[in-house]
């Protein structure tokens, strides 16, 4: 899986240096577009509208290696069970479900948990007639 790791900067800095072709703008399709470019580098620079460097995206083993290919409706049964879905760190399983399920789920409140997710709240999808709450960490 695809995330961000801001604390690997120094790291992904040495290796990318100023290229460009390691640098992708920021969307919801960069965790998908960066994979690419972390094979070849080990890391992917995220950039913003003035080209400033603001994510560093990385490879994070777990289960979840492969993109989906939805081509039938998406069973929420799982998620219904629960009227609240906290997502911690934006990265690419999370924006995945919030474009893909969360406005098929029948719970109220999504609440998103981390800094990473402070450039995607404003491009998330809109969910119809849940709360979407971003808080910096759970207290």
């Amino acid at each position: 899986m695809v995330i961000i790791d801001n604390s690997k900067y120094d790291e992904a800095l040495k290796k990318i240096g100023n290229s460009k072709d390691a640098r992708l703008p920021w969307n919801l399709q960069m965790f998908r577009n960066a994979e690419d470019i972390i094979a070849n580098y080990d890391y992917a620079i995220v950039v913003d509208d003035n080209d400033t460097d603001i994510a560093v995206l990385c490879w994070y083993p777990n289960s979840y290696v492969h993109n989906y290919e939805y081509s039938g409706a998406i069973d929420t049964s799982f998620l219904d069970q629960y009227d609240i879905v906290f997502l911690h760190e934006c990265n690419e399983f999370s924006v995945e479900l919030c474009n893909t399920a969360l406005d098929r789920w029948h719970g109220h409140t999504v609440v998103l948990v981390g800094t990473s997710w402070e450039f995607a709240v404003d491009d998330l999808p809109e969910l119809e007639d849940k709360e979407c709450i971003w808080q910096d960490n759970l207290s």
